[in-house]
């Protein structure tokens, strides 16, 4: 095979040393993101808050037999599968899902594998066009730890992303140079990898760069005088575009599905949003100076999430260096689509990125600019790799350059590290200043601080690196030490950020993940309270968004990019319709129907008119001449619930309306005693049916046979691809065809009985309740407490067991604490479960409360809204809470207790506390 960049400008050695394998990068990532891989820290932000929760939710509607076609709990129900930020096709959903699930530990393994990823990738690309195993090695080290990954560690989409990209371009590459099915193959693995999984922004540049490529090769071979290679060309392409459309089968269903349905898609983002948060020219500081990126938000002008793009001071002197020399087409082309890509990331700075907004097709889809800049930092990586290659070669001439530029950046380094020791006050340094914990000594850290510890850095690596340079034919191994003095700089630039905007210092996976379990399992029956109560729904820190998919309650609220239109309506036009439907519980009958011609927000009242159904004025009139009435009597009562599936039984006197709060999507069909029903739009968004009097079983399913069966197709497609990539490696490893035959039937045995596993996983009729009861109720309990009350009213009614309850008016604010004191050494941590009977009178506000004290200091506090478990008013109903607790000391007190916030008149009985210990 040829090396693309050999011409008459451009001629780089071959490496005949033995070759550095891909594993050495596996020490230096996990030295660089050492507290993330060894679950020190938590990943944080995005990646708890939006990535894990819809990951979450995918692994567990696998483990129980379901395809994840909606879920049901954000947004009042949104199709699962048609959300492009939620990777469903992409295969490490359906692996981890078969084999572990998801949970927090899982996060952290998965971001330091696809860190070595990009590593591998890197090096590969570099190696095709330099052929020096040393240099492919410094530029896969440079990618991957470049500020880039560490500034998005929260944005794990693009880590993906990145990871994938640069195999997309080496496989590319040698598709147009070698024109094999193995590299049609393998190209279409990697672009699927990269459409399924990446942020969708990148694969759009990284689709026009590769027509750049097709192009290129085309006129190459057509100067050439070549016609049949560029018709050949023309046809391994068109191969390529089929595999890859054979691969992304329900991913291309899926958008085409919810096209119409959702505003972003149909018509793009505006102007105002697509110029907004970009690379300010003050991120530029970034090339040299990473660690002052995180503070100084005014200067800075954006997130600090995307300030970052440093890719190591001696790549940076590499690549200045290398602009100074000629180069081939192919190079040109890299580096100009590069800094093409590096200035739309600019955003409304520069005049480029409006001017793709306007003029190229799909760049109107995404607003977040400054996320694509990772195609730049290959490229300035690539190149720097290259360079680096031919510095290996000993051409003089070159190193006197190399002096040149490290000199300038030296010269820079040194003005800013006179300027930063001008505004640091070094009386009042932070950095030697004791702190109450670590997240404090970051916080109190200042901007020319960071500046000033940073320029010394530098100052360090460009005087040790200027060194080797002089004496670089004087010091044995100076090629070795150049990648060692790499490596160490971008070690360092990481360690600098990775509290800032990679690693929560506050949280440990494995704690998280024990949280995380005190939640109900699988799909049970949720508790059926109003909806209004479940909307920001919180967990125990850090989780605070997307809660709902974990607490298993139906939500309207959501944090999320995707919207369908009808729910962005509901929530952004009419506020008072969304109050008053939230009013309701998530199944609910109705006796009053309405033209959407008489509708007004403004008329609306949340309390009073949470049962009218608005309907189309078509479906109205033809339905307001049915006979409908409501009784006291009148019964719904779930019975069973999923994704894909719900059944209520319900009793009623008379004829009546029906509805579920779940939007109302097609796909989605209803029946009454196995006979299918209409199902009408209510409200905008609702899923509504026309329910007869009488005894009935109501199901609601949903089914899309397209995207199912391409989503098997997909699969097997892919897995059989991987078992031919594996079949040919091993054949020509080994020159045997037995070992590979004998192995492959074992992966495909064993993927088939965990396949097979998740798939016999049964709907259950358990609620919350019963899950608990089933998991704790024959648990013993290190401590244990039960309250009885002195009540002054003993009416039969109001007891929930025995003759007595505590009786809470609307006047009291706390009830009393139940206490439990540690005096024992050994019971160091343990979970909390508080569990009683509520008897309230109105709508409940009140607040379990748990409350820490150490020391009369309280150093802890958490509570829950009771609310969210609250069933029935003027009823019993049951509330659990449960809270671990990790660092305990002798004499600590766990006090429990309501805080009845709302001063809303309830009953309580058989008030439990019990402390288990783990």
């Amino acid at each position: 095979m040829s090396v693309l960049f050999s011409d008459k400008f451009f001629r780089i050695s071959t490496d005949k040393k033995p070759r550095l394998g891909v594993f050495y990068f596996v020490p230096i990532i996990i030295l660089a993101y050492w507290q993330i891989a060894f679950l020190q820290c938590s990943l944080k932000w995005d990646v708890i808050d939006v990535v894990f929760p819809f990951r979450f939710h995918f692994s567990e509607c696998i483990q129980s037999g379901n395809f994840p076609f909606w879920n049901p709990y954000q947004q009042t129900g949104v199709p699962f599968y048609a959300d492009l930020q939620v990777p469903t096709y992409y295969p490490e959903l359906l692996l981890v899902s078969l084999f572990t699930g998801y949970g927090i530990c899982t996060m952290n393994i998965l971001f330091v594998l696809y860190v070595f990823i990009s590593a591998v990738g890197a090096y590969k690309l570099s190696f095709y066009f330099n052929r020096d195993h040393i240099a492919s090695f410094f530029t896969g080290m440079v990618y991957a730890l470049s500020g880039y990954t560490v500034a998005h560690g929260q944005h794990f989409f693009l880590l993906v992303g990145a990871a994938w990209m640069p195999f997309v371009i080496l496989y590319y590459l040698k598709l147009n140079e070698d024109r094999q099915l193995i590299n049609v193959f393998k190209c279409g693995v990697f672009l699927f990898l990269m459409f399924s999984g990446g942020y969708q922004a990148i694969s759009i540049f990284l689709l026009y760069f590769l027509l750049l490529l097709f192009f290129y090769f085309i006129i190459r071979e057509i100067k050439k005088k070549n016609i049949r290679n560029a018709f050949s060309i023309f046809r391994y392409n068109i191969y390529l575009a089929f595999v890859t459309i054979l691969f992304c089968l329900p991913l291309i269903i899926s958008t085409l599905d919810v096209l119409f349905s959702v505003e972003r898609l149909e018509s793009g983002v505006n102007i105002q949003k697509a110029l907004s948060g970009g690379l300010s020219p003050g991120s530029l500081l970034s090339f040299i100076f990473p660690f002052a990126t995180v503070k100084n938000n005014e200067f800075f002008g954006t997130d600090i999430s995307v300030r970052n793009i440093y890719f190591g001071i001696i790549p940076l002197i590499f690549f200045l260096t290398a602009v100074f020399k000629k180069r081939s087409i192919l190079e040109y082309l890299f580096l100009v689509f590069g800094i093409i890509v590096f200035t739309s990331a600019m955003g409304g700075f520069l005049p480029v990125r409006e001017f793709m907004f306007r003029y190229i097709p799909f760049m109107n889809l995404y607003h977040t600019t400054p996320y694509v800049s990772i195609f730049a930092i290959l490229v300035f990586a690539v190149i720097s790799g290259n360079f680096f290659a031919q510095l290996r070669e000993d051409k003089i001439e070159w190193h006197q350059k190399i002096k040149f530029v490290t000199g300038l950046i030296s010269l820079l380094v040194v003005t800013v590290f006179v300027f930063s020791c001008t505004q640091t006050d070094f009386s009042n340094f932070s950095f030697f200043k004791e702190h109450k914990n670590f997240q404090e000594f970051l916080d109190h850290s200042t901007f020319y601080e960071h500046l000033f510890i940073q320029s010394a850095i530098q100052l360090f690596f460009c005087i040790a690196f200027l060194f080797l340079i002089v004496f670089f034919k004087k010091i044995k191994k100076a090629i070795f030490l150049i990648v060692f003095l790499t490596g160490m700089d971008l070690v360092v630039s990481t360690q600098l950020n990775i509290f800032y905007t990679a690693a929560d210092v506050t949280f440990k996976p494995l704690r998280m993940d024990r949280d995380l379990s005190l939640y109900p399992k699988g799909f049970p029956v949720p508790v059926d309270d109003k909806l209004i109560y479940n909307d920001q729904h919180t967990l125990v820190p850090p989780f605070w968004r997307n809660t709902n998919i974990f607490s298993k309650q139906v939500s309207f609220d959501s944090f999320s990019s995707f919207e369908l239109k009808n729910y962005s309506k509901l929530d952004d036009d009419y506020p008072n319709l969304r109050r008053a439907v939230l009013n309701n519980k998530l199944v609910y009958l109705s006796d009053k129907i309405l033209p959407l011609s008489q509708f007004s927000d403004s008329i609306i009242k949340p309390e009073t008119h949470s049962k009218y159904l608005f309907f189309d004025d078509l479906v109205f009139n033809g339905l307001r001449d049915k006979s409908i009435s409501a009784n006291v009597s009148d019964r719904v009562e779930i019975k069973s619930f999923s994704p894909n599936k719900v059944m209520i039984e319900t009793s009623t006197e008379n004829d009546q309306y029906l509805t579920i709060l779940q939007t109302n999507y097609k796909g989605w069909s209803a029946f009454v005693d196995d006979v299918e029903v209409p199902v009408y739009t209510s409200n905008f968004n609702y899923k509504t049916i026309f329910l007869p009097k009488g005894e009935h079983l109501v199901r609601f399913r949903f089914k899309n046979n397209a995207v199912l069966y391409s989503y098997i197709f997909s699969n097997l497609f892919f897995a059989g691809v991987l078992l031919f990539f594996a079949l040919n490696l091993f054949i020509k490893k080994t020159d045997s065809r037995f070992i590979p035959f004998l192995i492959v039937p074992v992966i495909l045995i064993t993927l088939s009985v965990f396949l097979v596993m998740r798939l016999r996983g049964k709907e259950t009729n358990e609620n919350t309740h019963q899950q608990i009861d089933k998991k704790w109720g024959n648990l013993p309990s290190a401590i244990h407490i039960e309250e009885s009350f002195e009540s002054t009213l003993a009416d039969s009614t109001t007891v929930f067991s025995g003759n007595k309850s505590l009786y809470v008016d609307s006047l009291t604010e706390y009830t009393p604490a139940r206490e439990i004191v540690f005096t024992s050494e050994k019971l160091e941590r343990g979970t909390l479960r508080y569990s009683s009977q509520i008897f309230p009178k109105t709508d409940c506000a009140a607040v379990i409360v748990c409350q820490l004290v150490r020391n009369n200091e309280q150093i802890d506090w958490s509570g829950a809204r009771l609310g969210e478990q609250i069933e029935k008013i003027n009823s019993w109903n049951r509330v659990e809470y449960f809270k671990n607790y990790y660092d305990l000391k002798p004499n600590d007190r766990l006090r429990v207790y309501i805080w009845n916030k709302g001063k809303t008149a309830m009953y309580i009985d058989d008030v439990k506390v019990d402390f288990y210990e783990f």
